[in-house]
């Protein structure tokens, strides 16, 4: 399974306890929906 994580968490400590958790992505809001789709293609297609 591929995750990845939505989050309005921006702290180093949460991005690595993602990470730790098995996290492929990270991406904080607000983003746009374009770089959501580039982030997806990117951890998918691997």
């Amino acid at each position: 399974m591929r995750i990845i994580i939505l989050t309005t968490e921006s702290s180093d400590e949460m991005r690595q306890r993602g990470k730790e958790a098995g996290a492929l992505g990270w991406m904080t809001k607000p983003f746009k929906e374009q770089d959501l789709r580039d982030l997806m293609n990117t951890v998918f297609s691997g």
